[in-house]
């Protein structure tokens, strides 16, 4: 007669759910804490330390909840994940230490680093965008420069005429009395015929599409210094 010997298997009932919650204990985390770093729900957490398997969704569902797990708390997801394949635990001769990262746990800040710098950088972006816009904001609602050289404001004059000479910011446009003038590469200069009496010459220097600068000259043209001789 054969004999058969029954080699009996170490029960996995608690083994992957007790080492789990003890990996989660060293880590320093609480349910509440893994399940905002895992985006798993709490119930789910405790269901995986209590080898609850039927209280969680489906198979799929919890191969990706056992790595997301094993991930934060130091072990390696993959092994997790095959060991649950085989008994829905550990295999009777798995050791703690066989289920281990290969890095150090410490890798895991280093995994998450390029989240950091995908941030810098587009925090860096973000400053030079706003910056330019805050540049052209300025640009577009400072009004240009101007200054008018001659004639000096509150001229008196026995000429019928008085040279106007000034400079502004290139792209300007420049009018005197509301009439355009010429002007090359930021200066201007042009001739202007006078009234007897007082003139008032109003030089604005516009902006395309942005705002004004008026400069006013008062000249005064003297008729009676001509009369007299």
């Amino acid at each position: 007669m054969v004999s058969f010997s029954i080699k009996k298997v170490k029960s996995v009932t608690g083994d992957l759910g007790e080492l789990l919650q003890k990996k989660r204990q060293e880590a320093g985390f609480s349910l509440h804490q893994l399940s905002r770093r895992t985006l798993i729900a709490e119930r789910y957490l405790e269901a995986i330390e209590c080898e609850e398997w039927n209280r969680l969704p489906g198979e799929v569902y919890i191969k990706n909840f056992l790595k997301r797990y094993a991930f934060e708390v130091g072990l390696d997801p993959i092994r997790v994940e095959n060991s649950y394949k085989r008994f829905g635990g550990w295999e009777n001769d798995v050791s703690v230490k066989s289920l281990q990262k290969t890095l150090p746990l410490s890798s895991t800040h280093f995994m998450i680093l390029p989240k950091y710098i995908r941030n810098f950088f587009i925090g860096c972006v973000l400053c030079i965008l706003f910056g330019y816009l805050g540049w052209q904001a300025k640009m577009y609602f400072t009004p240009p420069e101007l200054n008018i050289y001659t004639p000096i404001d509150n001229l008196i004059t026995s000429e019928p005429n008085v040279l106007l000479q000034g400079s502004t910011d290139p792209e300007i446009e420049v009018k005197v009395n509301d009439v355009l003038i010429s002007v090359n590469e930021g200066n201007f200069e042009e001739e202007l015929d006078l009234q007897p009496g007082l003139n008032i010459l109003k030089v604005t220097a516009t902006k395309k599409h942005g705002p004004t600068i008026e400069v006013y000259r008062r000249v005064m043209w003297r008729t009676d210094e001509i009369s007299n001789n």
